[in-house]
């Protein structure tokens, strides 16, 4: 294959090391890297190095024989390292480092992992730019945002309950049986890590055996073109005891957040939201299918350095 790259030249490496590689970024706070130049060869010549920082929401999803994408950019820059599109620096053998920092701006929303339907994500892009007949080396180092509002509504620190009654045709008696549940909760708001005290009350006057169990659901959507699409995930699932006929029983217990949980709400993003649910569900074999009936308490999972502040909704 022919290049013009001058004889047993070794490509330069680039890589990027930041100072604090797992911390997740506010909006407003500084990221502090470093561009390390690897170069094996006697001397390189090279125009310059440029830092770009991007980020975006990307949607994409298939329905019939169309396909529904859209992208929103939330951070679009570049700037020169090292170097200008004129003049070349001759880099002698060696290891090089170069410093440089970026201040987020405000405004932008959190990062959200990789989904089937989209997903939001940020990453810093170090280019070596060289003549024209050179290979121009890259790398690249993607980093988290945590964009969600601080603090959570002081609302969200009183307990929560819901209650609902389900009526059964009783066959036998020609009549109707009543089930009654209650579902109480500590708090709406909470924290990844955090635990969530409950309480299901369930007070079965029917004839049949009811199972019990509790879920926390995600639900996110994804908008494209004018059009929507839902993706409901079960983050978690606890399971209860079998409630006998014509029994009672009260379930207390916890429910953990589970620390990489994403956060409710991406108010910023346009192309998608997430919600949180949390779900009891009772359940029982009735003839050819299943007597169930749900209640569903909306939660919050906020900022983990979020407080409960009185007053306005959000600081």
């Amino acid at each position: 294959m022919f290049s013009c790259l001058p004889a047993r030249e070794t490509a330069p490496d680039l890589h990027i090391e930041c100072a604090d590689p797992v911390k997740i970024y506010k909006p407003g706070e500084t990221i502090t890297c470093a561009v390390v130049l690897t170069n094996r060869n006697k001397f390189i010549d090279f125009k310059n190095i440029k830092i770009r920082m991007h980020g975006k929401a990307k949607t994409c999803w298939s329905q019939g024989r169309h396909s529904n994408s859209e992208t929103e950019s939330y951070l679009e820059e570049e700037v020169f390292l090292l170097g200008n599109d004129i003049h070349t620096i001759t880099q002698p053998s060696g290891i090089f480092r170069y410093p440089f920092s970026y201040t987020l701006p405000l405004g932008i929303p959190s990062s959200c992992y990789e989904q089937d339907l989209g997903s939001i994500s940020y990453q810093v892009k170090a280019i070596m730019t060289r003549s024209l007949c050179a290979s121009n080396p890259e790398a690249k180092k993607y980093f988290l945002v945590d964009g969600s509002l601080t603090n959570l509504p002081y609302e969200m620190s009183f307990p929560v309950q819901l209650e609902k009654v389900k009526r059964v045709t009783n066959f036998l008696r020609c009549g109707i049986d009543e089930i009654f549940f209650l579902l109480e909760i500590n708090r709406s708001g909470i924290v990844p890590g955090d635990s969530i005290n409950f309480q299901l009350t369930i007070e079965n006057n029917s004839r049949l055996e009811l199972r019990q169990n509790l879920k926390l659901i995600q639900i996110m959507k994804f908008y494209a073109n004018g059009l929507s699409k839902r993706e409901d995930t079960e983050i978690l699932e606890m399971k209860g005891h079998r409630i006998p006929r014509g029994e009672s029983q009260a379930w207390n217990g916890s429910l953990q957040i589970p620390r990489n949980a994403l956060l409710t709400g991406f108010e910023r993003s346009n192309l998608i939201n997430v919600r949180h649910m949390l779900k009891a569900e009772i359940k029982a074999p009735f003839l050819c299918g299943n007597v169930s009936s749900t209640l569903e308490i909306p939660l919050t999972i906020g900022s983990s350095s979020g407080k409960y502040v009185r007053g306005s909704a959000y600081e």
